[in-house]
């Protein structure tokens, strides 16, 4: 009966038979030719159609064909339970988990005690996060058990926990340990704890583990309650001991998460922590594992797909910073896929997971499976943002699924990875002079490398609470792991120094009388009141934690581990918030937020100045009000909140990531993207600028500075921007506007552009030339009384290096706007010589630039603006006021002598390298000649270019330093 004569014979029923009797007697080829003979009849039965697709899943491994056939064989009125789970199980093993619990939970409902069916289903809830759908699931087995275990209640109670249900979770737990104490049962309760601030109950369950195992996961969860309860160094050499003795890849996470908390710590340096990553990397990645044979569509414009990997899409602080990407993301140049790794989700899951092209549960995916699935998704960048933080998936990065991999944001410090090409940062955090610490190559964030989403949810700022309760107020609500015996020493200084002054502590656990207790007694020990630190724990909500600022004056961050999002926080709660500067990024994070919304003098760069500072600001009433008063606004228009702006600036490091990638798989890069990828500010406006330029029949004027690269451009800016009603945009260029742009310069600097102008740029279909986009700045600044002027990015235009291929050897920016405006300008020059020298000590220059290249470009600019004027830098140097006398003369601008007290403060400005921001060298000098190799000054003199160059600037020829200036150079 095995050809389809046999099948037209005896018809369906004996068709049906001869299967079934054919599966009985396991001669499945014959099931399969009677079953395909069939189905050639027409027969569309369940039973036909379930035979071949089980078939296709166990003889072949075909899940594709299995699933449809099965597909079609549950469409039947007659479908069974077998066909729903097989249905379930093939889309399962084709990672169409989303598919597959739709046929999962219809044959659970038909007949859920099915052998292997809660499992299949459990599994597949978890993979897509469903915790909710699960505790219903588990409840329902443990309800009906006659004697659940303590295992059924301990994997309940995690259940629970997951869902963020945490009053059901506890029942659970303390169930799971009632009916047996185990090593298993009782660290996940001490952890459950911990998470919660209940130090003392987690304290005594963990302890009852150790007592039960001495496992290295046990040993480790107890070195993190002691981190929690603020017993650092304590916590630190348990994990240590821990990792010396686990073993290779078992021991990954739990080594991963010395890496992170080492960060805690009070004496780490860069190189310690440089050293462990690497230790670490050696330890559990397979450098022989990490693909190099990516397969990509290598067209070097087209829309990007970038991979997030983290384990907090959801009410964390990664979360705080992730979402303005999503918020400000040019669909044309991205698609952003979510790889969620955690085991918990709420209800900002769900909001993120409608921001992304895609969102994808990947938590229970092994290593090979979830590199798969980056594959088949075909990430051109994958992204982590957990590092070593809590169930990172380093081992992923490990083996390389993407061609170009970025860690950035979830951990403050190089991540060891080899596999991992980028970590992203800003200038401030991390400058060029630390890449030496680093696996990875630093990208650089023009402004800061995070980008905070104000809380919707945030109260009204309340006015400062001195001027109710007559003392100032101090607080800090970071994390007890980051209030380090040295900082609490530097907080205790400033409480003996302000009379009556109070500082609120808010903790998670600072109800607990452990922690409460332990940290009164540190301060009592240093000569401070009890009565005087008011310790809290945490409250119900994010809109009450938000509220509990309007009892604070004064935030004091933490260090060496700053706060950030605390700090941000704080900011938008109209407190300012003092910080301390270090040597590691973890201590410089508050640097950077503060310099971001124009607040440099709340950074110290030592104790002394720390607690100078937190004495002068709590002397100071008037102050505290007017900066309460403006502290939302300013945060709201700096670049820490522009969410476009910072995710255009993201796109673009992708895209010079992904054209760097194309060029080493031999593929040309175009000049320029397509104008749908790179569409910044000045593209989005047109209508709206045009609308308000107009006609007005006379010429505006710009004003504009001239210079090439490393010739004092950045510190005459400084002095010229500071001047009052100066509105200095810097670095400005036709062909750099994705670098450097006006508008966003005049938003987030200056204040020129209004909230209607953001709304306009986000209308698709909106373009705007770079010359309308200055018309409309220049328009703006005349409005509120403010003089604009231009520093030009000249160097573009006669060297190129390294932003483009061929100079155009013109003054670009004249060019564009001289049909439009009416130009005064002046150019400031160097000696060519220093200027070399500085040129080619900048990272992105020194493989790039030749002294004849170098030369040529000088000399076109010195012949073709000649007719301009130059300025020396070696006579502004030698005598400030006089030279920018004659500089505003030039220019048409005031002068205004109080730029010295000002200028080294000045922070409206690209190109400005130097870390103090000339807080510490505050006086205006010439730098000495750099160290150089006397090869070099022949090779000049050899070109007769530099003769000429020397000819127009006025210079005499260079010679040798002598030895005394030698030793004295400054790299700088």
């Amino acid at each position: 009966m095995r050809d389809m004569a046999s099948v037209t014979t005896f018809g369906n029923k004996g068709c049906h038979d001869a299967i079934r009797q054919a599966i009985a007697s396991k001669d499945f080829a014959a099931a399969r030719e009677l079953a395909l003979a069939a189905r050639q009849q027409g027969d569309t039965s369940g039973l036909v159609l379930a035979t071949l697709g089980e078939l296709a899943m166990h003889m072949d491994g075909d899940f594709e064909q299995g699933a449809a056939y099965l597909r079609e064989a549950c469409q039947q009125p007659k479908r069974t339970t077998t066909m729903l789970m097989n249905l379930g199980i093939c889309l399962m093993e084709l990672c169409r988990i989303d598919e597959a619990i739709e046929p999962l939970m219809a044959a659970y409902r038909m007949q859920p005690d099915t052998d292997g069916l809660v499992g299949r289903l459990m599994t597949a809830l978890e993979w897509c996060g469903r915790w909710g759908e699960m505790t219903t699931i588990l409840q329902k087995f443990v309800d009906e058990k006659p004697d659940p275990s303590a295992i059924d209640w301990l994997e309940l109670a995690q259940t629970y926990d997951r869902a963020n249900q945490a009053s059901e979770a506890r029942g659970a737990f303390y169930r799971s340990v009632e009916i047996e104490e185990t090593e298993q049962n009782c660290d996940l309760l001490a952890n459950f704890l911990q998470q919660r601030g209940e130090i003392a109950e987690a304290f005594k369950w963990s302890e009852k583990a150790c007592a039960l195992s001495d496992s290295c996961q046990t040993q480790i969860n107890h070195a993190y309650i002691l981190m929690g309860a603020g017993r650092t160094e304590e916590a630190l050499d348990e994990m240590r001991q821990v990792v010396a003795r686990d073993t290779p890849g078992a021991g990954r996470a739990r080594h991963s998460s010395v890496l992170f908390f080492e960060h805690y710590g009070q004496s780490f340096t860069r190189e310690d922590c440089y050293r462990s990553a690497v230790a670490w990397a050696e330890k559990h990645i397979d450098a022989s594992s990490i693909r190099t044979d990516h397969q990509r569509d290598l067209s070097a414009n087209r829309r990007l797909r970038i991979g997030y990997v983290s384990a907090d899409f959801r009410t964390h602080s990664v979360t705080y910073f992730m979402e303005s990407v999503l918020d400000g993301c040019n669909p044309k140049a991205v698609e952003n896929i979510a790889y969620s790794v955690g085991e918990s989700q709420d209800a900002t899951t769900e909001r993120l997971s409608r921001k992304f092209h895609e969102f994808r549960y990947m938590g229970s995916h092994d290593v090979s499976r979830f590199a798969q699935q980056v594959e088949d998704d075909q990430i051109d960048i994958l992204v982590d943002l957990g590092g070593h933080t809590t169930n990172n998936r380093q081992a992923v990065f490990g083996v390389k699924p993407a061609p170009i991999q970025v860690t950035w944001c979830g951990h403050p410090d190089t991540v060891g990875n080899p596999a991992i090409d980028y970590r992203i940062v800003d200038a401030l955090t991390d400058p060029p002079d630390t890449e030496t610490w680093h696996t990875e190559e630093l990208a650089y964030m023009p402004d800061s490398f995070l980008c905070y989403r104000p809380p919707v949810h945030a109260p009204a700022i309340g006015p400062p609470p001195r001027t109710t309760n007559g003392h100032v107020t101090f607080g800090s609500f970071n994390n007890l792991m980051k209030v380090t015996p040295l900082v609490r020493g530097l907080w205790a200084q400033v409480l003996a120094a302000v009379p009556d002054s109070r500082l609120i502590l808010k903790i998670r656990g600072g109800e607990e009388a452990i922690v409460h207790e332990r940290l009164l007694d540190d301060f009592a020990r240093v000569g401070v009141d009890r009565e005087r630190v008011i310790i809290r724990g945490m409250v119900g909500n994010a809109t009450d934690h938000l509220a509990c600022y309007n009892e604070v004056d004064i935030a004091l961050d933490s260090y060496p581990y700053n706060g950030t999002t605390t700090t941000c926080e704080a900011l938008w709660m109209g407190v300012p918030v003092l910080t301390l500067c270090g040597d590691v990024h973890c201590s410089r994070v508050g640097y950077s937020l503060l310099s971001n919304c124009d607040m440099e003098f709340f950074v110290a760069h030592d104790p002394e100045e720390y607690v100078r500072k937190a004495i002068a600001l709590a002397g100071n009433t008037e102050a505290s009000e007017t900066i309460r008063k403006t502290m939302r606004q300013r945060l709201a228009a700096s670049p820490l909140c522009n969410a476009p702006r910072f995710a255009h600036h993201l796109e673009l490091l992708y895209r010079s990531m992904w054209h760097r990638w194309c060029e080493g798989q031999g593929v040309e890069i175009p000049e320029q993207a397509p104008a749908e990828l790179t569409t910044s500010h000045e593209d989005r406006l047109a209508a709206s600028a045009r609308r308000r330029l107009g006609n007005k029949g006379t010429r505006p004027t710009i004003r504009v500075l001239h210079n090439m690269a490393r010739t004092g451009g950045t510190l005459l800016g400084k002095c010229l921007g500071s001047m009052q009603d100066i509105a200095l945009l810097s670095e400005i260029h036709p062909q750099g506007v994705s670098q450097f742009n006006p508008l966003d310069q005049a938003c987030a600097w200056h204040g020129l552009l209004r909230d209607e102008d953001v709304r306009a740029f986000h209308e698709d279909g909106k373009t705007m030339s770079f010359v309308d986009a200055v018309g409309l700045i220049a328009q703006r600044a005349e409005e509120q009384g403010k003089t604009l002027v231009i520093r030009d990015w000249a160097h573009l235009d006669y060297i190129a290096v390294p932003f483009m291929p061929v100079p155009s050897n013109r003054l670009g920016l004249v060019d564009a706007l001289a049909d439009g405006f009416d130009i005064r300008n002046v150019c400031l020059v160097r000696h060519p010589l220093d200027t070399f020298l500085s040129l080619r000590k900048l990272a992105v220059m020194s493989r790039n630039i030749a002294p004849d290249v170098f030369l040529r470009g000088t000399r076109l600019f010195a012949e073709q603006a000649a007719d301009i004027g130059f300025v020396r830098y070696e006579d502004f140097t030698a005598s400030p006021d006089q030279t920018l006398q004659r500089f505003c003369e030039q220019l048409d601008v005031p002068f205004d002598a109080g730029y010295r007290c000002r200028w080294w403060t000045y922070r409206k400005i690209t190109g400005d390298t130097s870390n103090s921001r000339g807080a510490i060298r505050n006086t205006i000098q010439p730098m000495p000649r750099a160290v150089f190799e006397p090869d070099l000054l022949e090779t000049f003199r050899a070109c007769e270019d530099y003769w000429r160059v020397l000819q127009l600037l006025d210079y005499e020829d260079a010679e040798m330093p002598v030895a005394a200036e030698a030793a004295g150079a400054n790299p700088t």
